[in-house]
Parts: C-alpha cells; structure tokens; sequence
C-alpha cells in the first residue's frame, strides 16, 4: 500500500501486513512516519494512492457496528452529557430505548464513570474523557478497533492506568484492534505483535512478536527482564531510523 500527498510527499511507501481476527496489533515508529495516515486508510476515512486494505469485519447484526475508532483527542461532543455521548454511538443502529440504555449503563460500570453520567466533557479530567471515548467505543461492539494514540496526551501515572482498563475490557472478548503509539512500553503491555516503521516515507522496518502471556498486568510487567531488552531492541531500531 502506498499514499502520496497533493504537494507530492511520500506518506507510505510498501505497508503490506495483516491483522489476525482479535488480534491487538500496535504500531511505532518516528513522528511523521505516516502511523495515523496509515490507520485512517485502515478505518476508510482516507483513501491509500495505490494498494488495497481489506477489514473482514463479517457481521451484519442490526445491534452492532463491524467498527469503530477511537482518536487521539476525546472527541465528545462538549454539550452532551457523558452518558449522552455513548448513547448517541448507538443513532445509526437498530436498537430499542431500553437496550440502548441498559448498554450505555453497563459500558459506564465497566470504565468506572458511572457517577459522572451527567458531567459534561469540561467537568472530567483527561483521562475520564478518553475513558468515555472508550466506552462509546465498546458499546457499538464493533468487530475491528481502530486507536489512534488515545492515551497520548495524559501523563504517564493515567496512561498506564488506562491500559490497564484497556486491557480488561478487551480480555473480555477480544476485538481486533490497530492500535497507534508513541510509548514503546505501551505496545509491548498491550500488544501481541508490535509494527516498527522507518522515518518518512512510511515502510515497515520490523515486525515484533511480544511472547508474554495473557492476561497481563502492564505495571508487573515491567519487572520481566524479556520486557526491558524487548523495549531496547525496539529503541535501538527508532535510534537508527532517526540517525539515518
């Protein structure tokens, strides 16, 4: 798969690689290697120059979306309540009042929000918002999930946290997820294989497979020495990206 600009940059040049029904698949690399470009092609919300991308996301069901995706900011809207924000996920499916309410109710326990419901996007801290983003995620049960850096912009005490949160809400039924990170620690808790792409223009430089079993607490982890010299493999490939 290639994308090429209007002003003639080489955002990606030769991505070919795939993504296991619920795999949890991250991708790293340098800033601006096309990480985002490449999960927006992904997602369909761009289309790639040449080359094709196929989401098998095979269910129909009238309750269900085959995807969603999850940004690098919250994207609540700001003058809906918390609650009504994960209900309106739910405007473009099949589903009575009822069930629409009892599944926005069970996605607010699941990220622990149920007391702010009523709050509105200013009354939540970073990370209760994208947890919200999160749970309006969940609750269409999308087949495929699709995160770009949705963690980015919190401090690291909250994003390992929330990986945390993550990873039991995917536990449950393990979704196929693209996930998009800047945190080599972050891919290595969370992923079952890491994508390392090269500097501008986007090519994949390495696959790395991540052997630690599940499920997985991403503090603990840590400690595991196959953790810290996985990380600094990866790190040494990034170096050489950004020396070369």
């Amino acid at each position: 798969m290639r994308k090429v600009f209007a002003s003639g940059t080489i955002a990606i040049d030769g991505i070919d690689f795939e993504v296991g029904d619920g795999e949890f698949v991250s991708i790293v690399g340098p800033s601006g290697c096309g990480k985002t470009t490449l999960l927006r092609i992904a997602a369909g919300l761009e289309n790639a120059t040449s080359g094709n991308v196929s989401v098998n996301a095979t269910h129909n069901r009238p309750d269900a979306l085959p995807c969603a995706t999850v940004f690098q900011e919250h994207s609540l809207f700001p003058w809906m309540t918390l609650r009504e924000n994960i209900d309106f996920a739910f405007d473009r499916l099949a589903i009575d009042s009822g069930e629409r309410s009892r599944r926005v109710s069970a996605q607010l326990d699941l990220v622990n929000l149920t007391r702010f419901e009523d709050a509105y996007p200013y009354q939540l801290s970073g990370g209760m918002k994208q947890r919200g983003a999160v749970a309006r995620a969940f609750a269409v049960d999308p087949q495929v999930l699709f995160m770009d850096e949705p963690f980015g912009s919190l401090d690291e005490q909250t994003r390992v946290l929330l990986a945390g949160e993550l990873l039991t809400l995917w536990e449950r039924d393990r979704k196929t997820v693209l996930f998009i990170t800047h945190s080599i620690e972050e891919a290595l808790a969370l992923s079952d294989r890491i994508v390392v792409m090269t500097a501008q223009p986007g090519r994949i430089r390495e696959i790395v497979r991540v052997p630690f079993p599940r499920p997985r607490d991403p503090i603990e982890l840590r400690a595991d020495p196959e953790f810290g010299r996985l990380s600094v493999h990866i790190w040494h490939l990034l170096r050489q990206e950004r020396m070369s």
